[in-house]
């Protein structure tokens, strides 16, 4: 067989049936799909949304990578990304909306800032990982909340506006999400998962994660084994 018989082509690249019949039987069993926004820029780090981007696919979600143009942009580092949603394309009925850490010159842009101001007082639920609750503090969405960030960033939210809580948890206030970084972005989204479809998508999710688990053969997380 050659390289190009099991190919099959999607809106992010080159794919394969057995992974497209394992998302299409995902979504086909849920009443609504999630629509998520990740955001992704020059500079992003790629292990702050990892997390989100692995959960809410699981969850049979949409996923929109969103920035300015779709030009392709470098994570940090040498993880080339190209965006699948402008900002002018960005739905207004955003399930989650999601950051991880940017560079300050991305927190600085004044397009950057009117997006997140207006896409996430619209979307049900933010969540903002690493540098990323300083973005959404820039934003002006952290004004009065409690938020938390890894500890370089903890002492600059009061900046902008947020009240600041050190420590590894995940800090929730209304439907602001945030946490410290990497595995901080898993967690978060687990939690909205759970606010958005309570136990019964976190019994599917962990069914999903063990049907994966079988055909790589690799150990369920840990923060969802035994979990019923």
């Amino acid at each position: 067989m050659s390289d190009h018989d099991y190919a099959v082509e999607t809106i992010y690249g080159l794919s394969t049936p057995s992974i497209q019949a394992l998302i299409a039987a995902g979504r086909a069993s849920q009443p609504a799909l999630l629509k998520v926004g990740i955001f992704v820029c020059p500079g992003y780090m790629p292990m702050d949304i990892n997390g989100a981007q692995s959960v809410f696919t699981i969850a049979g979600a949409e996923i929109y990578f969103i920035w300015k143009r779709r030009e392709l942009v470098e994570g940090y580092i040498g993880w080339p990304t190209m965006p699948t949603m402008t900002f002018d394309e960005c739905p207004d009925d955003l399930d989650v909306l999601v950051t991880g850490m940017v560079p300050p010159e991305v927190i600085e842009d004044p397009a950057v800032i009117r997006f997140f101001a207006r896409a996430g007082q619209k979307a049900k639920y933010v969540i903002g990982t690493c540098y990323g609750s300083l973005m959404l503090g820039t934003a002006g969405l952290l004004k009065g909340r409690r938020a938390t960030s890894n500890s370089n960033v903890v002492p600059m939210l009061p900046d902008v506006g947020a009240v600041a809580v050190g420590g590894s948890d995940v800090v929730i206030d209304d439907t602001i999400y945030t946490s410290g970084p990497a595995t901080g972005s898993f967690d978060a989204s687990l939690l909205v998962l759970k606010a958005l479809r309570v136990k019964s998508w976190l019994r599917w999710l962990n069914w999903r994660l063990n049907t994966i688990r079988a055909r790589r053969s690799v150990p369920a997380p840990r923060n969802l084994q035994g979990r019923k």
